[in-house]
């Protein structure tokens, strides 16, 4: 009897940390709290990486929109100012 979410067919994950989990499910077994930690720490480490990466990945995206945004700031202050020196 398999728990849910920890089917051998479970997407979610990896087959050594499925393999762990049967382990750590066998009664009496002393290792059973170090392989959950190692299960933990091994998601924790894959997560910040994927965070990082993602991080990385968005700071081009968001110099280039502060960018942008402070151009049109500055273009909106500008133009009335060149329009009225024109005019003079």
């Amino acid at each position: 009897m398999h728990r849910a979410g920890l089917e051998p067919e479970s997407d979610n994950f990896l087959p050594s940390i499925l393999n762990l989990a049967r382990r750590a499910r066998r009664p009496f077994q002393a290792c059973a709290v170090r392989m959950r930690e190692k299960a933990t720490d091994f998601y924790e480490s894959e997560t910040d990486h994927n965070v990082a990466t993602l991080t990385t990945l968005f700071e081009p995206l968001i110099i280039v929109f502060l960018g942008v945004s402070i151009a049109f700031i500055l273009i909106a202050m500008y133009l009335p100012l060149f329009d009225l020196m024109k005019a003079v």
